[in-house]
């Protein structure tokens, strides 16, 4: 009797063991399973987070195309401009210029005052030399 009851006792530590064996084993599995769903999401969240990124830059290159074609349109009308008022001033100058050469009695005579000065000093330069 006590052989079998010594049996039965091994029997039972024995399906307790089993039993707990599973119990643990569905227990690692379940946190296996929960590790898997984690790194899952996980990756999940990281993809979208670099499409999000992703998306943010095509829109500041966008951004910042469209900011440097408005730039570069301003500086053309911006030269457009200085050179129109460029060529007006040159405009300006040629014909006060003109103006200016137009000889009046009295700047004749100031003219023939200087080229006669100039003949002078270029003689007195020759004699000295």
């Amino acid at each position: 009797k006590e052989k079998k009851n010594k049996n039965k006792n091994k029997q039972m530590t024995n399906k307790n063991k089993n039993r707990l064996n599973e119990t643990k084993k569905k227990r690692m599995r379940a946190k296996r399973e929960k590790g898997t769903e984690k790194r899952k999401n996980n990756v999940k969240r990281q993809e979208q987070t670099k499409k999000k990124r992703q998306r943010e830059n095509t829109i500041k290159k966008k951004k910042m195309k469209q900011t440097k074609k408005k730039e570069q349109a301003e500086n053309r009308k911006k030269q457009k401009e200085l050179t129109k008022n460029n060529t007006i001033k040159k405009m300006h100058q040629k014909s006060t210029k003109a103006v200016n050469r137009i000889k009046t009695p009295e700047t004749q005579k100031k003219t023939k005052i200087k080229s006669t000065k100039k003949k002078n000093h270029k003689q007195k330069k020759k004699k000295q030399q």
